[in-house]
């Protein structure tokens, strides 16, 4: 399988993300590339350092506060959601995507050659997404929000001591500039 740059997902999680907020009647979010370059930075630190939180180990980006000084961007509010799938294989595509916005499930079958037999693998992944959880939709939703920044990262990362596949996702909005 082809794999979608981490952009794509990152562009169809954007949309996602404002067709929900069309749903609702709410104003569409408008990208924002300081958004964006600060949510890509914490979902690669969260997948190649090994954590999974909002708060980040690495010095002088410990928190969404010092995160949006550190790009410069001037706002009246602010909120950040992360939100981690791991993967049994290395094909992330928009499915995952929307698992991780909207749960559900996904089957995947994997075929390996192991010596002269062929062995296959039925994977089923269950997940609640972001619209699931109250304050991770409130972000969504949330009227006064004007902007998103969406990063993506998928890759071998360690989480809970469990080395695997996933796709890490951070979504900051804001108002602003």
């Amino acid at each position: 399988m082809t794999k979608i740059p981490e952009a794509e997902l990152e562009r169809y999680m954007f949309n996602l993300v404002n067709q929900e907020r069309t749903v609702k009647d709410l104003r569409q979010l408008q990208r924002n590339p300081k958004l964006t370059a600060m949510a890509k930075q914490h979902s690669e630190s969260m997948r190649s350092i090994g954590f999974f939180d909002h708060h980040s180990p690495v010095r002088g980006y410990e928190t969404l506060l010092e995160r949006v000084q550190r790009v410069g961007f001037n706002y009246a509010a602010i909120g950040e959601n992360i939100h981690l799938i791991y993967s049994p294989t290395d094909d992330i595509d928009y499915r995952w995507v929307e698992l991780s916005m909207h749960g559900g499930s996904i089957t995947i079958s994997t075929t390996e050659h192991r010596y002269s037999g062929i062995v296959t693998v039925n994977h089923t992944i269950n997940g609640k997404g972001l619209m699931h959880s109250p304050g991770h939709r409130a972000n969504i939703l949330r009227t006064d929000f004007q902007l998103l920044g969406v990063g993506i990262s998928c890759g071998y990362g360690t989480h809970q001591n469990q080395h695997t596949y996933g796709m890490w996702a951070t979504q900051v909005f804001g108002n602003g500039r």
